[in-house]
């Protein structure tokens, strides 16, 4: 290797690496640090030059990070593909190069619409499908889905605020509200301020909602078939005047059936089916069966994804490294 900081610039990973090397017969040589004949020598030498090369990056780290911060504070974009709706335009402040946040009036739209329709109770698949119907992309170029529509609608941004360090090093998680850091002066809103809070506050009841839909068991759910476009139907509470009611509803065709009617039904029509301990056994072997492989298929999921976030964990590492790139901004776009 050209240096040792090349090898690893962890000491605890270079020592589980170099007994790998060592195992098998495989001699570390830096070209740039020669180490001495003596091996015991050699061996202290060593440890020392990886001891300073962990410290120069945890002070690199620190100062990258410190930097981004004061960067971020006031108020100038630290890199990355910006939000939906703003295009990058570099400036220069005091001799420096700084990136700022524009207004895209073709994306502001799209932002616009989605605020609008979402304050106005149109559903998320309804507001993603008529985005994707005209033509709208995101800032990655793909189609909208509820996921990317929801990190717009929370995203403070939109009402003039730039928030750094909202997420957690994996990338998909929110830190505390605490370790947010705010710029110090405002950008250019897309949205109102009271439009912004209006949609948190419909966010936060749904929330609440769902919570309490967990709590309810539609144990149909996935069972009934729509009568006009033969999608499953999906268990959903409404509530109207503090009265909560369950429905099995289809999301395309918003056909609706009462869960309390139709479990009636159902339960009704299986007490009245004469049913032979074959049939009984061969239900609950199809039951478990499905149960497992379901199982399996939330584990891998749960598997793949816990990989993408360790990916963009060690991609923003590397940038509070001092290690952007271009190659690297590509790998976090794709990811």
């Amino acid at each position: 290797v050209w240096a040792y900081s090349r090898f690893s610039r962890n000491r605890r990973d270079s020592i589980v690496y170099k007994s790998i090397l060592e195992m098998n017969k495989v001699e570390l040589i830096s070209i740039t640090e020669p180490m001495p004949d003596d091996d015991i020598f050699s061996v202290l030498l060593e440890a020392i030059i990886e001891a300073l090369d962990e410290v120069q990056v945890r002070r690199t780290r620190k100062d990258t990070v410190r930097q981004m911060n004061q960067n971020a504070k006031r108020g100038y974009w630290n890199g990355g593909n910006p939000p939906l709706g703003f295009n990058l335009t570099k400036i220069m402040v005091d001799g420096k190069e700084r990136t700022i946040l524009e207004i895209n009036q073709v994306e502001a739209i799209w932002v616009r619409k989605i605020f609008t329709d979402y304050v106005n109770q149109k559903r998320s698949a309804d507001i993603v499908a008529e985005l994707n119907q005209m033509g709208a992309r995101t800032k990655a170029g793909k189609e909208f889905t509820t996921t990317s529509l929801y990190s717009i609608l929370i995203n403070p941004i939109y009402f003039g605020k730039l928030v750094w360090n909202r997420y957690a090093k994996s990338g998909s998680k929110l830190k505390e509200e605490s370790k947010w850091i705010y710029a110090d002066r405002t950008i250019e809103a897309i949205v109102p301020m009271e439009l912004f809070n209006t949609v948190q506050a419909i966010l936060a009841e749904r929330k609440r909602t769902n919570q309490r839909n967990r709590n309810n068991t539609y144990w149909l759910s996935g069972l009934i078939i729509c009568e006009h476009c033969g999608k499953p139907l999906a268990g959903h509470t409404i509530k109207r005047k503090q009265l909560k009611t369950g429905y099995y509803n289809c999301e395309t065709c918003k056909y609706y059936l009462r869960q309390d009617k139709v479990e009636d039904i159902v339960m009704e029509m299986v007490k009245n089916t004469p049913m032979s301990k074959a049939y009984i056994k061969s239900l609950q072997n199809f039951l478990q069966s499905f149960t497992e492989n379901h199982t399996v298929s939330i584990k891998q999921y749960d598997k793949e994804l816990l990989q993408v976030e360790k990916k963009i964990g060690n991609i923003r590492q590397a940038i509070e490294d001092g290690m952007y790139s271009r190659e690297l901004k590509e790998r976090m776009e794709e990811l």
